[in-house]
């Protein structure tokens, strides 16, 4: 089970008890999920009165040190970060003794991240590719962003080799040593991206 710290709980004092939705004992994985956090307060998005983002001004490698006590308490197996860059990664080894075992990104063939998985792979951090079939219903997606998942070259690919477009987009990324975790919520299409 893989639990994620939100962008609220970057906090030098986090305990153990970090709003785990389940017992402690059965996270396989933490992951940091920005490095930017937000102020904790009302709602998932804190405003101040000009409706301008409250960010904190928690050091994201306080937060990453006290995850790093999970790790030494036996309460979870691994911890990761995601959205990183390699800058933010080479911190974060350089004032540890936990390596991230994962950075957590956007990538699909119209965003490669193709420097910061050569970084990763260099240092023993997987990546693992969120919205790897694209993410066409991104709040700030523009009218005029291509539909990776209608690419002409991955619609031909796809025909080409008797597949779907998200079948074709998986297997880049397995094809990289990239980690896909793509999104769907129909059974049939679950199905599918498993072929």
């Amino acid at each position: 089970m893989l639990q994620a710290l939100d962008h609220l709980f970057h906090r030098k004092s986090l305990r153990v008890e970090f709003d785990l939705n389940c017992p402690v004992h059965n996270v396989h994985r933490a992951l940091l999920l920005k490095n930017d956090a937000l102020q904790e307060g009302e709602g998932k998005f804190p405003l101040d009165k000009d409706d301008k983002l409250m960010y904190s001004d928690v050091d994201y490698l306080d937060t990453w040190l006290a995850m790093e006590k999970l790790v030494k308490a036996g309460l979870t197996k691994a911890i990761g970060v995601s959205n990183f860059n390699h800058e933010q990664l080479d911190r974060i080894i350089a004032n540890s003794s936990t390596t991230p075992a994962t950075n957590q990104v956007e990538c699909h063939p119209h965003l490669a991240q193709v420097k910061l998985i050569e970084y990763c792979k260099s240092k023993g951090i997987s990546v693992t590719a969120y919205s790897p079939l694209g993410s066409p219903d991104r709040p700030w997606a523009k009218k005029d962003d291509p539909i990776l998942m209608e690419d002409p070259k991955i619609v031909a690919m796809a025909t080409k080799y008797n597949k779907t477009p998200a079948q074709v987009l998986i297997r880049f990324q397995i094809q990289r040593g990239i980690i896909c975790i793509p999104k769907s919520v129909t059974k049939s299409r679950i199905e599918s991206n498993f072929k």
